[in-house]
């Protein structure tokens, strides 16, 4: 498992990925990405329910959070002892999952939803600010 930290600008050092049931510091989702994500040097974070672990392992997650017992932002926070340690984020949940992952990104980090199988459970529309 890689530790956390930073590696040259041209290559993603954080990845999540959500939508399993998903960096140096970590990367995720599905199988490509994550494998890519370690090609470039990237650690990889992954959420999913404990049953599901060990295939998302097999996917290349380095570390595996289960999105129902435990909170993913203060687990990676944890993992990586920092505030903003991901340089991409790839939410298939979106709703309370997409605004959770956006406090993950660092400056420059990007947010790629896609899938999302959650509404914003009737919440107006919003804007997030940029990362400067």
């Amino acid at each position: 498992t890689p530790p956390p930290g930073r590696a040259s600008s041209a290559t993603a050092t954080s990845i999540r990925e959500s939508g399993y049931s998903s960096t140096r510091p970590p990367v995720a989702w599905g199988s490509p990405p994550p494998r890519i994500a370690k090609l470039r040097g990237a650690g990889v974070f992954g959420t999913a329910s404990a049953a599901k672990h060990d295939a998302i392992r097999g996917f290349g997650v380095d570390h595996a959070i289960d999105y129902r017992e435990q909170d993913f932002v203060k687990e990676v926070r944890r993992i990586t002892g920092e505030k903003q340690p991901l340089d991409l984020v790839m939410d298939a949940v979106g709703g309370s999952s997409f605004r959770k992952s956006w406090s993950l990104l660092q400056a420059g980090g990007r947010l790629v939803a896609f899938g999302v199988s959650q509404s914003g459970g009737g919440e107006p529309p919003g804007t997030l600010p940029a990362k400067p």
